[in-house]
């Protein structure tokens, strides 16, 4: 099972934005996805190919944990767009450090809920979004 972060970096080396989404099923449990719109069998295809192409160590190994990790990939709908994600890759809690002041929580725009920065991680209106669009 290749790391998160590792993946994290293969993922951002793709062109794609890796985020953390909690699945259907998953309870509270943060994994790695990428929210696309795309086919899921694109997006795995980019990340190979940026493993492949910008790793270090030129390990066959190494592409071959990635391959076995991509292969447990699921896919929800999320309107007009898709999200692939690992629910056995967890989020690196490390990676995900909110730049928001508690005094400007905002309303979720998906579900309303107010005095949240993020109502969960399956919510589309994240806290990078948020600051794009105040």
């Amino acid at each position: 099972m290749i790391d998160a972060n590792k993946l994290i970096e293969y993922i951002e080396d793709a062109g794609y934005e890796a985020r953390s989404y909690t699945g259907r099923g998953m309870g509270s449990k943060e994994c790695v996805g990428i929210t696309h719109d795309e086919s899921a069998v694109k997006v795995i295809c980019d990340i190979i190919h940026a493993a492949v192409n910008y790793q270090d160590d030129d390990s066959l190994e190494t592409v071959q944990d990635l391959c076995e990790s991509l292969r447990n990939a699921s896919e929800d709908s999320m309107g007009l767009s898709s999200i692939v994600y690992w629910p056995r890759i967890t989020w690196p809690v490390d990676k995900f450090v909110p730049d928001v002041d508690e005094d400007e929580t905002k309303e979720c725009g998906a579900c309303g809920a107010s005095g949240y920065t993020l109502c969960n991680p399956a919510c589309p209106m994240s806290i990078e979004s948020m600051k794009d669009n105040p």
